[in-house]
């Protein structure tokens, strides 16, 4: 036959033999040249709302053009998917073939984290414990008044007003962040008087207080 059909799995070298009317063969070859199909690879197929995903092109050939479904042109693009999306780029190599590849990224359902205080009001000395809900591991902030920096419950002992804020995250890592307020009362400044400092037996004196 004159024309044949090829589908190679790889790069292929041809032999075709020819023989004409007078029984004279002849010989020829050519290479036809298979270039496997690009694929993305990902840093993460899921992430957290917020954070970001490199997406990159693996392909065997070299001066590539790409287009990517949100219309970036890099082999390589930094995406922040707000809710599962699947990204798909058009990969044209030098020869004009076209390749086509899809990846599906999920977002994971962020926390949320609520901080309470069993006290809202605390006398100056006195403490309460104040406590996070919604994640699965906590941290506290400013700590210096605190017994613990991490935890869901932790004793707070603040010695002026403080506002708490928390940091909590999921199984998957995703944050959310909450905060409580711990009011603080200064003490009473008490002072005791006496109008003499020493007395006889028998006889009395007065003893004044001020101050609360």
């Amino acid at each position: 036959a004159n024309s044949i059909y090829a589908n190679p799995n790889s790069t292929t070298h041809y032999i075709v033999e020819g023989i004409n009317i007078n029984g004279c063969k002849g010989y020829d070859t050519i290479q036809i040249g298979r270039y496997s199909i690009p694929y993305i690879n990902a840093s993460s197929l899921n992430t957290c709302v917020g954070d970001s995903v490199l997406l990159s092109v693996n392909s065997n050939t070299i001066n590539n053009s790409y287009l990517w479904s949100n219309g970036q042109t890099s082999s390589t693009i930094k995406v922040y998917p707000i809710g599962d999306t699947l990204f798909t780029v058009f990969v044209t190599d030098p020869n004009g073939c076209v390749a086509i590849d899809s990846i599906q990224l999920g977002i994971y359902t962020p926390p949320s984290v609520n901080a309470t205080s069993q006290l809202s009001t605390i006398c100056s000395g006195s403490s309460t414990v104040i406590n996070a809900t919604g994640a699965n591991t906590y941290q506290w902030s400013p700590s210096s008044s605190l017994n613990s920096q991490s935890g869901a419950n932790v004793i707070a002992s603040p010695t002026t007003s403080t506002t708490y804020s928390v940091i909590g995250f999921d199984q998957y890592g995703c944050p959310d962040t909450a905060s409580v307020s711990v009011n603080v009362i200064q003490g009473a400044s008490v002072s005791l008087t006496s109008n003499s400092s020493s007395i006889c037996i028998g006889n009395s004196l007065t003893l004044s207080a001020t101050g609360a």
